[in-house]
Formats: C-alpha cells, structure tokens, sequence
C-alpha cells in the first residue's frame, strides 16, 4: 500500500508545490493510510519517555554516558523500543534519502506504514523514530556542529510538546492534520541530520512552515484540551456528589481549584462557608475579615449540629485537644467534678488529633468527631490563618496585637506536629470566648475552683474562671512549664515571616524547613 501511495503522492505533486498543498487535500491523503479494522497499539507513555531522555537530556546525561561506550545506546533501543518503531525509523532515512521525492509523499508513505496503528499511538512512534536517529548520529559523531546547533535552535522541543497533547487528547479534530506534520517533521530533521550544511539551505522555508503549523496546532489543541477537561471535571463532580463524603474533594471540582488558589481562593470556602452563593475574590476576602472577630462560631462553625446549638443557647463549653491522654483526662475529670457539684451543665468536646485520646474522651462521654471531621476541622483553621495573613498585610496591620490571628496561632501551635503540648483548652460562653491556654494552666484555675466559687454565684461561671485565670497568669508564685510549640506554614504561603513570635510565651521561634508526606494524593 505504502509504495502505491508514494507513487500516485509523486505523480500528482511536483516538489515546487509540496508546500501549498490545501489542507483539505491533505486531510483526504492521510486518512486514505488508516486502517481501523485492525488497530494494534503500543506503550505510548513509555516510547514519550525514552523520547524525552534524547532530546531533554541532550549530550548531557544518556547521550554523554554512551559516548563513553556506545553499545549502551544500542543496547537501550534494542530492549526498550518496540520492533516496529526500529524498523520505521530505518524506513524514515531511507525515504529522506530520496532526492527526487518531495516531502508529502514521504510523509503519506511513512503513515501508510503506520496504518493499522491508532492516530495518536502513529505520531509517538514517528517521533520516537527521529529520535533514534538523532541519538545514533549524535553518538556515532557523524552529525556536524552546525546540524547540531540548528536541530537545538529549532522546533524539537515544540513537537515534543505536540504530541504530548495528541496523546492526551487522543481522538479529536487536530490529530489527523497533526499526524501529517509530524510526520513532514520528521522527514525534514531527518534530512538536517544526514545532510552537508550546503545542502540544509533548501531546508529553511520547510523549518518556517513546520514551526508556524505546529504553533496553529498546539493553540487548536489547547484548547480542546481546556473543554476535555472542563468535560472530564463535570463528570468527576457528578460522581462526587452521588459517591464522596469527602467535602473538600467536592469543593475543588466545583470551583477547579489551583494549586497557587491565584483567582479562586479555597481557602475562603473553609472559613466562610459560604461557596454556594460568591465568587471569591480578594476584595471579597477582605469584605468578610472586616466584619469578624474572635469568637467561636468562627472557629467551630458548623462543626457539629449539637455544638452550635450549645453556642446559640449561651452555654459554658470547652473545647480541648492535646495528645497526652493522661493530661487530657485529668482535665476532663476536674470539669466533671466541678459540674457534678455545681449542677452545672458543662459539655466537653475533644477536638484534637489523637484517636488513643479520642477513644478515651468518648468513653467518659465527651463529644468526639469523626477522623475525617478533625482533620476537616483543622485544615481549616490552618486555611483561615492564612487567610487573616493576606487581609492583614492588604490592610497594611500587623499580627501581633490582632486577637483573631493570635487565637489562630495558639490552636495551631498546640496541635502542630513538633508540639508537646499534652493538652490545651479553650472556654467560651456562648459564642465569647473566655480563655485558650495549655491544660496545665486552664487545670490551674480549675483546681482554684473552692477560692473563686462565690465569685462565680454572683458574676457567673466564665467571669469568674476569666478573674482566675488572669491572675494566675500575671502571679510570679505560679510558674508553668511551657511546652514545645510549632507553627506549620505550607511553602507556597504568599509571605513567611523571618522572624515567629511564640503564641505561648512570645519568644522568638526556631524557623526550620520540613518536609511531609501522608501518603495520600491530596494537595497541601
């Protein structure tokens, strides 16, 4: 078929006019080489990356290492390379040698010999062809300098890049046009490679064309790749809403999250939780900051049904976290106690990190979430402290006499991995909150509770644990262990600062750099 199509190819066009072929033309020849009864199909992704270590790595890493011993490049084409893309790529010199052959009819022979091969799979194995010749002169020292700096200044890394998206698009419009000039590609660098400098001067208007039609291409594909995916994220969130309890999943594809958040900010869903009905934007960032404070429906909100019904009904509630179930439970116990005496109703939620101590807190009828509900919970206090550093540095103010970021810091640092703290609570009444403060300090005024009693029956629980606890902290006879803390930013964060206060004790901070994994495919 192929000699049959070379033959009627070179009778119908002379070379003169190869070049203003009408694209229908073209269309109608290339289609003529496919046959789609039998597709066989090959390693795409493989052959790509055995493409990309010859023209990426250039004389650096494999064409270096082979020159050393050029049985390595053999070797390494003959177990990786699929036979047919081998027997091609001597089919793509021989036909280049023709000097009475113009470059359409070689491309329409070397597609014909690709006819049983599907559209994207014909245009990875007429590159990767080149690229065995070009590792092969390259190696065998018989390409010039000049040939070698003319193949770098030119389009191989642009095609490159076009037949990636060809395989990512896979059956659409472009591709049968782009396998045509792919495949004029190949037979026009081939020839830059054998032929003497003299003879590359006929080669110039063939680069021109090539290079301003792979250019028309790539934009075509481009943007069929933008509608496949939007296609592919519509999909995804249908069978997200029917199948995912997982939120955050569900918020990204509604919103196709990046991961700089650079027009969309995710961040802002978590805090606000108002993605239904705003374009986030930073002016709407900003809007939101400028209305709140610090209580604790910012930082709990809608967390759990019951919680906010105990925040709406102005109870005494305590939040507490920590990894120490020793300390933890001690805690606990004491507010037990108290309560038992009082007849007060006070419930505590545990809203730390550790399942050993979340068991236990369960056990002695504490409210407890679910794994996914803290970690939930705690991404977004981290994602609302970044948030509150863009509206302060927009506003021009800084953090450390902001309540709101300062609050923020202290339950990040408590829970950081690298903290010590074995446990932390946090008091409010109703939505105002009262105190947040390591375990040692917060049981410090609990175990005062028979000293500030009667305060309590005639100002309240919370005014009178509030008195409490600032005198403890400002007396000099009740010094308290401070234990380690950290702060986590992730590296992508607009501004770290170069120094950290403390949120404990306000000494500067050690700044380290950590690297993480949780061995998951989410994106922190």
């Amino acid at each position: 078929m192929s000699n049959q199509v070379l033959s009627l190819s070179t009778s119908m066009i002379s070379q003169n006019h190869a070049i203003d072929i009408e694209e229908a033309i073209i269309v109608e020849h290339v289609k003529a080489t496919h046959d789609p009864r039998g597709e066989m199909d090959v390693d795409a992704s493989s052959i790509l990356n055995f493409v990309d270590d010859i023209f990426n790595s250039g004389s650096n890493t494999i064409l270096q290492e082979a020159t050393q011993d050029k049985l390595m490049l053999k070797e390494y084409i003959q177990n990786e390379m699929p036979s047919h893309v081998l027997q091609l790529s001597l089919k793509v010199v021989a036909c280049s040698c023709l000097n009475n052959t113009d470059s359409h009819s070689i491309a329409i022979c070397l597609l014909s010999a690709l006819s049983v091969y599907p559209w994207h799979t014909k245009v990875v194995m007429m590159l990767a062809s080149f690229a065995i010749i070009y590792g092969k002169l390259v190696l065998s020292e018989q390409m010039s300098c000049s040939n070698r700096k003319n193949l770098k200044d030119t389009s191989i890394k642009s095609v490159l890049d076009l037949v990636k998206l060809m395989v990512e698009l896979k059956h659409s419009s472009p591709m049968i046009v782009a396998n045509y000039w792919i495949a004029r590609f190949v037979v026009a660098y081939t020839r830059l490679c054998i032929l003497d400098p003299e003879s590359q001067i006929e080669l110039t208007d063939e680069q021109s064309m090539l290079s301003t039609k792979i250019k028309e291409i790539m934009t075509s594909g481009h943007s069929l790749l933008e509608a496949k995916r939007r296609e592919e994220n519509y999909q995804a969130l249908l069978h997200a809403f029917n199948n995912s309890s997982d939120v955050l999943e569900v918020l990204k594809l509604i919103f196709d999250i990046k991961n700089d958040e650079d027009k969309v900010i995710l961040y802002l869903h978590w805090v606000f939780y108002e993605f239904l009905f705003y374009n986030y934007t930073s002016e709407r960032e900003q809007a939101l900051w400028d209305k709140e404070s610090w209580n604790l429906k910012l930082v709990a909100s809608k967390i759990s049904y019951q919680l906010n019904n105990r925040i709406d009904n102005e109870e005494c509630i305590f939040l507490c976290g920590g990894n120490d179930n020793k300390q933890v439970q001690e805690f606990t116990l004491k507010i037990q106690e108290v309560c038992s005496k009082t007849q007060m109703n006070m419930k505590i939620t545990y809203i730390g990190r550790s399942e050993k101590v979340k068991v236990e807190m369960q056990r002695v009828g504490c409210l407890v979430f679910s794994s996914s509900g803290i970690k939930e919970f705690w991404r977004r206090i981290q994602s609302m402290a970044l948030s509150r550093i863009q509206y302060l540095i927009a506003m021009g103010l800084g953090e450390g006499n902001d309540e709101i970021m300062q609050g923020l810091k202290k339950l990040l640092a408590y829970e950081a991995e690298g903290s010590t703290v074995g446990a932390w609570a946090l008091l409010s009444k109703g939505n105002r909150i009262i105190a947040c403060d390591i375990g040692d300090k917060m049981l410090g005024v609990m175990n005062e509770y028979e000293k500030w009693k009667d305060n309590a029956q005639a100002k309240g629980f919370e005014h009178a644990f509030r008195d409490c606890y600032e005198m403890l902290s400002y007396s000099s006879h009740t010094p308290y262990q401070h234990p380690c803390c950290s702060l986590n930013y992730p590296s992508n964060c607009d501004k770290i600062l170069d120094t950290e206060s403390c949120p404990q004790c306000n000494h500067n901070m050690h700044k380290l750099v950590t690297f993480s994994c949780c061995h998951t495919f989410e994106e922190y």
